[in-house]
């Protein structure tokens, strides 16, 4: 009926502002660099992970011939919004800038977390003078420690205690204002089940943040149940609430980076309550 075919419009129009979105990632710079100090290999298993691209409509790529400097397209949908933007794989041990084409939204650095000597490879990088000020613009900043499948349970920060190289590099990441992940990019299986102090970890954990930002160009999606037909200001109303709602998230985010584990956690269920409350979806629904 009519309502229907008002409905397949409105999205071709959607796909298209995303399609434009992210050609203007790729002339203005990646939303996404995701970079080691030494292994190049190291960023593209952590880009390529089936959790991240996975479930985006984009095939992952093998890493077999993977050039160290890489561009691949990440466009995902949440059951709120829908964006889509560049990925970038870099390596730090280049002697050239991070990015030339301007700041990107998000970055991620990874490092090998069975050796010290990576960890204070990707840290010399990252307080470099040519890195330390172009990281200052990027709004989400997070390290993945990279373990392997043996090591993912006995080397993990749970297991660490607060002498331990690994919790002197968490600590560091607090400070500074990134937030410490745990991954395992060999085994899909372990990197899902990973956990620290309660928390989810692994790409699962990274993809969640990154899908807290407020990305340009996200399209809002209909809530289920809400009407079929709605008026224009009534959409644009509701996208200008809903950018509002992420820049309130991006602000507790960087608020909290400094925040012991306890008053974050806190926090971020308080958000989760006005996130909740915002979107209109009750607290105690058992689907929630």
């Amino acid at each position: 009926g009519p309502a229907g075919e008002l409905e397949r419009e409105r999205e071709r129009e959607r796909r298209t502002r995303m399609t434009e979105a992210v050609s203007s990632d790729a002339e203005e710079g990646p939303g996404v660099v995701v970079a080691s100090s030494k292994d190049p290999m190291a960023a593209a298993r952590l880009a390529r992970s089936p959790c991240w691209l996975g479930g985006s409509g984009s095939s992952p790529n093998s890493t077999d011939h993977l050039p160290v400097a890489s561009e691949c397209e990440w466009r995902w949908e949440t059951p709120y919004y829908a964006a889509s933007t560049m990925v970038e794989c870099a390596c730090l041990d280049r002697g050239s800038a991070l990015w030339s084409r301007g700041a990107p939204q998000a970055f991620v650095g990874i490092f090998d977390a069975s050796c010290e000597e990576n960890w204070s490879d990707l840290q010399r990088a990252l307080t470099s003078p040519e890195h330390s000020q172009a990281l200052g613009e990027v709004e989400v900043k997070l390290v993945a420690a990279d373990f392997g499948p043996r090591d993912a349970m006995c080397g993990s920060l749970n297991r660490q205690d607060e002498d331990s190289w690994v919790s002197r590099c968490y600590d560091w990441c607090l400070e500074r204002g990134y937030e410490y992940v745990e991954v395992c990019t060999a085994d899909d299986g372990v990197d899902a089940s990973l956990t620290l102090f309660g928390d989810r970890q692994g790409c699962g954990r990274i993809v969640e943040a990154l899908h807290c930002h407020r990305w340009p160009g996200a399209e809002l999606r209909p809530l289920p149940g809400a009407a079929e037909v709605r008026g224009e200001d009534e959409e644009e109303r509701e996208q200008e609430d809903f950018e509002d709602l992420l820049a309130t998230v991006a602000s507790a985010r960087a608020e909290g980076a400094s925040l012991p584990d306890d008053q974050r956690r806190k926090n971020a269920e308080a958000m989760l309550f006005k996130i909740l409350g915002h979107l209109g979806i009750d607290d105690e629904d058992d689907e929630v």
